[in-house]
């Protein structure tokens, strides 16, 4: 295992000396900061992602208003666990970049390796406690007047367990991408994203969430697991997704990219 963890420690001294003695050490942080948020994420990967959700939320919403309502408030509920973790991801981009540009790899696979194993053990710790609070919290999104709000509810309190392994694996999907993203490395990791999202998940969600005849096309198998179905595709999509990139980091094929001021 050790000798397995040493291969990807690949030196980064190879890349051209990049810090003038005549610098002091807040200006060398404040320009390796500059550099790192100039190494944006390709604005296809965006656009591929979101849309690829936006049809998930579509294929909820078609299968009836029991589904698609659930589907809304559970997505709302846990974008608020999401946003803590976004920031810790960041945090993680401006430290892994901070220290390759001053040659500390070392330094660089455990500054990242924290902030992966925090954003996992938080975004699954939330996971777990707003499911379990689901019975409670999901009544004040529902009118109880309304005949389907009992089913909303329900159904919405089985999404949430779902969504809970789905925030475990999107911990490592954040932060691995994020620390890779401190690193440079953003091209590979956008084609990941684009393919598992087209190739992966919109078919599968497609499949688990529509019974036979009642899909957009024809030609895909059909389950009709409904919003549940769904679900479990986009646990399925992030779960690769997040092993996926998390590899990529753990690999260390990162470090053969050079951050160089301009």
């Amino acid at each position: 295992m050790d000798e397995k963890r040493d291969d990807r420690h690949i030196s980064i001294h190879a890349t051209h000396a990049v810090v003038g003695s005549e610098l002091t050490f807040g200006s060398v942080t404040d320009k390796i900061s500059a550099i790192v948020l100039k190494c944006k994420t390709p604005i296809w990967w965006f656009v591929g992602f979101a849309i690829s959700f936006a049809l998930f939320q579509l294929m909820q919403v078609r299968l009836g208003t029991v589904d698609g309502a659930s589907t809304q408030i559970v997505m709302m509920l846990t974008s608020f666990c999401y946003m803590p973790a976004v920031g810790i991801a960041m945090a993680g981009t401006t430290l892994v970049g901070q220290a390759i540009g001053a040659h500390h790899r070392e330094w660089a696979f455990k500054v990242g390796d924290g902030i992966i194993l925090m954003a996992v053990l938080y975004m699954g710790a939330t996971g777990v406690l707003l499911a379990a609070a689901g019975p409670w919290v999901l009544p004040f999104f529902t009118n109880r007047a309304d005949p389907t709000a009992a089913g909303v509810a329900a159904r919405g309190c089985e999404l949430l367990w779902i969504a809970a392994g789905y925030q475990l694996f999107d911990g490592f999907n954040i932060s691995s991408s994020a620390c890779l993203r401190g690193a440079g490395d953003v091209r590979l990791p956008a084609v990941m994203v684009i393919a598992l999202s087209w190739l992966l998940f919109v078919p599968l969600a497609h499949s688990l969430s529509f019974a036979p005849g009642a899909g957009w096309v024809s030609w895909l198998p059909q389950f009709g697991l409904g919003a549940v179905g769904g679900w479990v595709a986009a646990v399925v999509y992030v779960c690769v997704l997040g092993v996926m990139l998390f590899m990529r980091w753990w690999s260390g094929a990162w470090v053969r990219i050079a951050l160089r001021f301009n």
